[in-house]
């Protein structure tokens, strides 16, 4: 499959949402799993990060420790910043 597939079968998942004028409550429960998985793998990194600053010897370890955790915190604060804009959605159209 090409990228092209790829991206229809994606969109076309979410096609009957759109279409068939589905609430915005069933959108914002989507957002919202996404929002957790984001969450989780930020959370992840940066654990991963620290562990591996702390236990690795070596400078080339713990850098790559320090942009784990970077990317770590990086997407924490986007996470944070979308749950904002959900809840804000979610009470301005509910």
């Amino acid at each position: 499959m090409n990228k092209r597939q790829i991206i229809g079968l994606v969109g076309l998942t979410f096609l009957p949402s759109i279409a068939l004028a589905q609430t915005v409550a069933v959108f914002a429960g989507l957002v919202n799993i996404c929002i957790g998985v984001f969450f989780t793998i930020s959370f992840v990194m940066f654990t991963g990060g620290t562990l591996e600053y702390l236990f690795h010897l070596g400078m080339p370890h713990r850098e790559h420790g320090l942009e784990k955790m970077h990317w770590g915190v990086v997407i924490l604060v986007v996470v944070l910043f979308l749950v904002g804009i959900s809840r804000f959605l979610q009470h301005f159209f509910v």
